[in-house]
This record gives C-alpha cells, structure tokens and sequence, in this order.
C-alpha cells in the first residue's frame, strides 16, 4: 500500500485491511486462472503485517503460494514449470487496478471516513 494512505490507513483499519486482502487474493486468483500463466485453481495462505524493519506504518501482505493449482475439475495438480507463475509486473497492475476499484466503492458508498484537520 502507497504510504501516502497511512492517515487513511489509522482511521480505517479494518476496511483497509480487509481491502488489502481482497485485493491480493482477487488478483492472484485471476492470474492463477489465466492460462497464460498457471491455468489453474490456485490457494495461498496471508499474513498481515502491519509495521516494517523500522518500526513505520507500512502495511504489506505476505503471501505463502504453492507451485502449482488445481484444475478446472478440481481433480488434477497443474504445476508451474517456471520460478514463478506470473510476472511481478502483470500482478502488480491486476492488484492497483482492483485495489483502485475497492477503494473508489468505499469512497462512493461513503464507508470510508475522513479526518479533517483545519490548520489556522
């Protein structure tokens, strides 16, 4: 998450948080699916972590995937053949873009609060 959003970050942690997972799991099921990369029902196991190496606000997501997924049937193992089933670079844009869209339904369904602060 861009450490712009940390103000947003403290006042709406569960519906930020909860937008963090969404996103991370939405995109990489997506890319799981996609044949060009996987062709397959993929799961991971993510953990939350809240804070970096120096103590800052910065709120990250690891993810623990397997290589591989199952099948359309659910009944086959499809395993990747390389190091990594899909590129940084084509996760990373399914990820802003659905993470963009999650926040913008958030802001139009006014869910997401505000901290207004008036400096005179």
């Amino acid at each position: 998450m861009p450490e712009s959003l940390n103000p947003l970050v403290l006042i709406n942690q569960s519906l930020l948080y909860n937008i963090l997972f969404e996103s991370a799991w939405h995109s990489l099921r997506q890319a799981g699916k996609n044949s060009a990369f996987l062709g397959a029902d993929v799961g991971a196991v993510a953990i939350l972590h809240t804070w970096g190496q120096t103590l800052s606000l910065h709120p990250h997501i690891h993810l623990l995937i397997p290589s591989g997924g199952l099948d359309s049937d659910g009944w086959q193992w499809v395993r990747t053949s390389k190091k990594f089933f899909v590129p940084v670079k084509a996760l990373s844009k399914m990820f802003r873009a659905k993470f963009i869209s999650l926040l913008s339904q958030a802001i139009d369904q006014n869910t997401l609060r505000y901290k207004v602060i008036i400096i005179e």
